[in-house]
């Protein structure tokens, strides 16, 4: 089958705009298929966090280990959240945060001024 470039650009913008992928275009009946796709609109933005399938775990076992940067800290929090044992999470959590918010503002504010 050859398609003509303008008719597929066509069908693309339309596509784009209107979200519409009915079974009649793409030639496949999609009625029983399920997606994980959002609904194209409206367009909103949310929060992720970058994620790696694999990342060296950090020796967090050895008392001599210190996390270099905010990445290697975060990476080391992970590693020692993922023993915290259920029941412990919260209070955890609340202690990370006290911990948190002793850290001056200024430091913080700077670090993000020199990241962006």
């Amino acid at each position: 089958m050859i398609i003509d470039e303008k008719a597929l650009r066509k069908l693309l913008r339309e596509v784009a705009i209107t979200g519409d992928s009915s079974p009649g275009r793409s030639g496949r009946d999609d009625k029983d298929t399920e997606t994980t796709v959002p609904s194209p609109l409206p367009i909103s933005p949310s929060l992720h966090s970058a994620t790696q399938l694999s990342v060296e775990r950090p020796p967090i076992e050895d008392p001599q280990y210190v996390p270099a940067n905010r990445i290697e800290l975060g990476r080391a929090l992970q590693a020692v959240g993922e023993t915290v044992p259920d029941r412990y999470v919260k209070q955890f959590y609340m202690m990370i945060l006290k911990l948190y918010s002793k850290v001056p503002t200024e430091a913080i504010v700077g670090e993000s001024k020199r990241k962006g």
